[in-house]
């Protein structure tokens, strides 16, 4: 989960994704035991798109 989020930073920085602009998101994960630790990486790297 952690390498999916860092794949966020560098597109972030570089002004190519705006977090504040996405209306959505479609987050595919295996099971919902991996959608905690999603939320919690996206929190802590400052790029959460609200729920």
């Amino acid at each position: 989960m952690k390498l999916g989020v860092e794949g966020w930073l560098p597109l972030i920085k570089a002004g190519r994704v705006c977090p504040q602009e996405i209306d959505w998101l479609l987050c595919h994960y295996s099971s919902h035991f991996f959608r905690e630790q999603i939320v919690e990486l996206l929190e802590e790297a400052g790029c959460m798109i609200p729920e």
